[in-house]
């Protein structure tokens, strides 16, 4: 609740003068008040509107919050947007999938081809709309999850209910959580305005695995400690992740 009322009042505040813009997904709205601390904390003559929803996914940017999108990038003052989306997309639509009794290669294929389409049609809406034509997207496929059982049974359940076949190797679901990664490079080839970072395995790394900055060792998940629950990082989690994005993009427009 009190994340969502620090994500209201960014809004609200920023509104008029806002030049950074969040989109997309509950990593925009749980990770609210490190994101706007990563931007003050280095001095950066840069102000935030944060239009998140919790639990949207970007088909659903596509229709349902699409004004919201366009309303948040229009004033010409926008220099940047952080776009997250398609974890959501991968929640809803994967165990329908494996329910259907397809195989985790189509179910895959199906996710991949999904998150595409949304994406096109998000960053054109963006490039469209924006009243700076010279504004930047950046995006990253979020970082490996904390599915262990260290994060609790459900957290040990929930990728099971996406790819059945997969129970007992992690390396067999982080395998295809990462092509929303590999999704993600390859729309933004269409987009030359659009940054993709390569984020995945920041959160092993930091914790001592063998494991690098867009380099993740995939056989494990990312510690329980750097993560709130089992999908979105805690405030140590957020911190690191937003230090790497402020080094690799935000440096470079502040």
């Amino acid at each position: 609740m009190q994340r969502a009322l620090f994500g209201l009042v960014l809004s609200v505040l920023a509104a008029d003068a806002a030049n950074v813009v969040v989109l997309g997904d509950s990593w925009g709205t749980y990770g609210a008040r490190e994101f706007e601390n990563m931007l003050t904390g280095n001095h950066a003559n840069l102000t935030l509107e944060n239009a998140a929803v919790s639990g949207s996914t970007a088909v659903q940017w596509t229709d349902r919050y699409m004004d919201r999108l366009i309303s948040a990038v229009s004033p010409p003052d926008v220099k940047a947007v952080w776009l997250i989306a398609g974890g959501n997309d991968a929640q809803a639509s994967l165990p329908l999938c494996a329910a259907a009794g397809k195989s985790r290669a189509e179910c895959a294929e199906e996710l991949t081809q999904l998150v595409d389409g949304a994406m096109h049609k998000l960053l054109s809406a963006i490039f469209d709309n924006c009243g700076n034509s010279s504004v930047r997207v950046v995006l990253f496929g979020y970082d490996i999850m904390s599915f262990s059982r260290d994060a609790g049974l459900l957290c040990a359940a929930l990728p099971l209910a996406m790819f059945p076949s997969c129970v007992g190797q992690n390396e067999c679901f982080n395998s295809e959580f990462i092509k929303i990664q590999e999704t993600f490079g390859k729309v933004s080839v269409d987009y030359p305005q659009t940054t993709v970072l390569n984020l995945l395995g920041g959160l092993q790394a930091h914790a001592g695995y063998n494991a690098s900055l867009g380099s993740p060792d995939l056989d494990r998940y990312s510690p329980a400690e750097l993560y709130g629950d089992c999908i979105h990082p805690n405030s140590a989690g957020f911190d690191i992740i937003f230090g790497h994005m402020w080094n690799l993009f935000f440096s470079t427009i502040a």
